[in-house]
């Protein structure tokens, strides 16, 4: 029986522990750095320009730092912004562009494979059109052009 009221007094302790930090943590405790801020924000709004805040520092007036932001952007209007990365690349069209269609794919036991595309029968390191086979798979085959490299993949049936 002992043991027994052992447990119900742990679990009694704990649920008394998580009511009490669930309590606390739906309290809301004004932070001590946003109570400074606002007080100097509120002082700006009244102060006229040129005049100086209770910290000492100047108000520069808004135009003149919208006019500084304008110009800025004005001038960042005239720059090039070079490749859209919502369009595709020109590599990417250009593999898009290519019809190559991948129909067969034959592997030996030495995993030296043939593989079946358009009408042509090629092995690793051979060329089709201006692609290179550069690796046959079980499933697929990789080419590549350049420094793109791709992969064919068996159409699904």
């Amino acid at each position: 029986m002992t043991k027994e009221k052992i447990q119900l007094a742990v679990i009694a302790v704990g649920i008394v522990i998580l009511i009490a930090l669930a309590a606390s943590s739906l309290k809301k405790k004004p932070s001590k750095g946003q109570a400074q801020e606002s007080v100097p924000a509120a002082q700006s709004l009244s102060a006229s320009p040129g005049k100086a805040d209770s910290r000492g520092e100047p108000f520069l007036p808004a135009s003149s730092a919208d006019e500084n932001d304008l110009a800025l952007q004005k001038e960042r209007i005239k720059l090039e912004w070079g490749r859209d990365p919502f369009s595709s690349s020109r590599t990417a069209r250009d593999y898009q562009r290519a019809s190559l269609e991948l129909k067969g794919i034959s592997l030996g036991k030495n995993k030296n494979g043939f593989a079946f595309i358009n009408s042509e029968i090629v092995k690793k390191g051979d060329t089709i059109g201006e692609y290179e086979v550069t690796e046959i798979q079980r499933n697929r085959v990789m080419l590549r052009k350049g420094q793109q490299s791709f992969y064919l993949v068996m159409p699904r049936e």
